[in-house]
Order: structure tokens, then sequence, then C-alpha cells
């Protein structure tokens, strides 16, 4: 499940805001609601520590897997992961790998 969709259904529903002072701690930045929005959108890779403990703060509900989902379908989105696609292609060649 993505964490927004986590937050939402939340009862009362749980902002950004009200997650990331849970979270203060872990959370890098001046802004850590801000950060955590980057974290749900994929807009930043999530570092390891802060999606397991998200994934204990839910429950395991958001799991590491579902940010690197989210992460995945914003580098696609964006194109960045044709990049990586030419970069291991020039890697083939260069190798010889068929």
């Amino acid at each position: 499940m993505q964490l927004r969709e986590w937050r939402e259904k939340q009862v009362p529903r749980l902002t950004l805001d009200a997650m990331a002072k849970a979270l203060a701690h872990l959370l890098q930045g001046t802004n850590p609601a801000r950060t955590l929005h980057r974290y749900e959108t994929g807009e930043t890779q999530v570092p390891t520590i802060v999606a397991e403990a998200i994934s204990v703060f839910t429950n395991a509900e958001v799991t590491p897997q579902d940010f690197h989902g989210v992460r995945l379908n914003r580098l696609r989105s964006s194109g960045q992961l044709d990049q990586l696609k030419l970069v291991a292609e020039c890697g083939s060649k260069r190798l010889n790998v068929a």
C-alpha cells in the first residue's frame, strides 16, 4: 500500500505534518513534512532505515517494497529509467555481452 493511501484511510485522517512529527528524529532537512512528501511521491529515494521505521509505524501496511514501487513509477514517468537502460546497453557492448 502506498503511504498516502495509508495516511488517508486513518481515522481521523493522518496529515503529513502529524506523521512527520512522529518520525521527526528520522527525517532529514528543515521541513520534515516536505521530506515525507518527497518520499510519498517517489521524488526522493527513501533511506532504508526510514522505510523500515515507516513499515513498523504502519504495522507493515506500507513496506519498503511499496516505496521502491513508487520510486520506480516516478523514474519511469520522468524518463530516467531510459537513461539507465542506455548505460546498461553501453556496458554490455563494452564487455561484449549479448
